[in-house]
């Protein structure tokens, strides 16, 4: 009876370390995805934080990367402001130097920025960029707590 018990968790145990196995090999082969020509690796998760008011969380979204093409100002994107956020996002696009290269209105819950216009186009190469979420209320608009997110940018 105790053997039997035994070789019953050692077959659950394998099955489910392959399972584990089989989904980070598709994880990793299926990592990034396609948007117009425009190659985004998402994050695996969402950074979750806390608003001002403490009582709600804010889902932020990040890339790994984003390949945009070179010297073109409107470029094809998949910014966003999650729909389960109660909050409205500012997101801006900030150059490692400091410079802004985009700042967006107010995204609502849900809203997709597919299509943005840069303050310039780059020259091809890699830079090291962050978006700013800034978050505002849709209450009153008062500013939320935000998040800053790096990635790399790569204009080819």
């Amino acid at each position: 009876m105790k053997t039997q018990y035994i070789r019953l968790i050692g077959c659950v145990s394998l099955a489910i370390g392959f399972t584990c196995l089989l989904c980070t090999m598709v994880f990793y082969m299926f990592g990034g995805y396609l948007f117009n020509g425009v190659n985004f690796e998402l994050e695996p998760e969402q950074t979750v934080i806390l608003s001002a008011d403490m009582e709600a969380n804010i889902s932020i979204p990040g890339f790994e990367t984003m390949t945009i093409p070179e010297n073109q100002k409107t470029v094809q994107t998949t910014l966003y402001n999650p729909e389960s956020n109660s909050c409205y996002f500012q997101i801006s696009l900030v150059l490692e130097s400091g410079e802004v290269i985009y700042q967006s209105k107010l995204v609502q819950p849900g809203q997709y920025l597919y299509e943005i216009e840069l303050n310039r186009g780059l020259k091809q190469g890699e830079y090291k960029v962050t978006i700013v979420y800034e978050t505002f209320s849709m209450e009153n608009y008062a500013q939320l707590n935000g998040a800053k997110v790096p990635f790399q940018l790569i204009v080819q």
